[in-house]
């Protein structure tokens, strides 16, 4: 991905993993500016580092007025870095969820024991994660590698 200046909306779709309707509410709250008037408005770097900050802070459950008062306080500098940053993850290689299964399995349990029973979970988004009893049967690994394949889709 070459370095761009200015993104539809689609675009910053693809480089957050948020939705087109997040950034317009994420726009209309006030949390920043949009990015001018009418369907070919295009949005800056400046906006792919705040949005990026947003995502990042809901992910971990921040309230809007913090949110808020964050990204204010950001300066033009930081929000580029935060820019540059969105750019670099979004164009780091992404696991197949084939791979991602057979790490999960050679892992040892990383959650609560009920019962002598292992969970492992696996944060398919900011907002979504999945928990996989362990050991998985070969029926569960299918259905595992099918919904990560959805996840990674949408």
């Amino acid at each position: 991905m070459a370095t761009r200046t200015s993104y539809g909306v689609d675009e910053l779709e693809r480089i957050l993993g948020v939705r087109a309707r997040t950034i317009h509410f994420w726009v209309q709250s006030g949390l920043l500016p949009g990015p001018g008037a009418g369907r070919g408005a295009r949005y800056q770097d400046e906006h792919l580092g705040r949005l990026f900050l947003i995502r990042k802070l809901r992910a971990e459950r921040r309230p809007i007025p913090e949110i808020a008062d964050a990204v204010q306080a950001l300066s033009i500098e930081q929000v580029r870095a935060l820019a540059a940053q969105a750019k670099a993850e979004s164009r780091a290689p992404r696991a197949r969820s084939s791979e991602l299964v057979a790490q999960w399995v050679a892992l040892p349990a990383s959650g609560p024991q009920v019962g002598g029973e292992s969970w492992t979970r696996l944060a398919l988004r900011p907002d979504v994660e999945l928990h996989v009893k362990q050991p998985l049967s070969a029926d569960s690994r299918a259905l595992v590698d099918a919904i990560l394949a959805a996840a990674r889709q949408s």
